[in-house]
């Protein structure tokens, strides 16, 4: 699943969701809809608060309820690889060096992809 931003507002921003053949063919086993129910589908994310929430008026209802609890789970997994290469690179960028619990280097995070 791909997120592409399309715009943003202070509070929220709006990504048009790419899926995988495979997660479309799941998608459809799961509703019974036909593959095409699902073009077009956009989430919207809270950047104040929490909450993601898929564009109802481009989905069925059906697609709706099957598909935002992996919409946010991959929404969430995106942010959370987001904060800690932010995290990393802004303690780097400070002068300090960044140790896991051993007192071993944490190697640099690897810039998070556009897939979830």
């Amino acid at each position: 699943m791909r997120f592409d931003h399309r715009w943003s507002e202070p509070e929220v921003s709006y990504h048009q969701i790419t899926f995988t053949l495979e997660e479309l063919q799941a998608a459809s086993a799961a509703t019974g809809l036909d593959v095409r129910e699902f073009r077009g589908a956009c989430v919207f994310e809270s950047t104040v608060g929490e909450g993601h929430h898929l564009d109802e008026y481009t989905l069925d209802p059906k697609a709706v309820a099957y598909l935002q609890p992996l919409v946010s789970a991959a929404l969430d997994r995106k942010n959370a690889a987001e904060d800690r290469r932010n995290t990393w690179c802004r303690a780097r960028h400070q002068g300090w060096q960044v140790l896991d619990a051993a007192g071993n280097p944490v190697p640099e995070p690897a810039y998070p992809g556009e897939d979830w």
